[in-house]
């Protein structure tokens, strides 16, 4: 490339929105899986919640065919 090019207004222009728009693109990704694991992780706080819990039939009936 051509020394002139790369000193030119326009070139920086490019290179500092290029580097600008990657860094929003990072913060959304990081932003988003953030908020993906807080959601696993109270879906597994409610299954292992509703997993303590008695079984509401348990010991009253019995299914058996024969």
């Amino acid at each position: 490339m051509d020394v002139s090019v790369i000193d030119s207004p326009l070139f920086q222009l490019r290179q500092t929105m290029g580097i600008n728009l990657l860094k929003t693109q990072q913060a959304t990704q990081v932003a988003q899986a953030t908020a993906m694991i807080q959601d696993m992780a109270t879906a597994t706080a409610g299954v292992q919640a509703s997993a303590a819990a008695p079984h509401p039939t348990l010991g009253q009936r019995l299914d058996v065919s024969i």
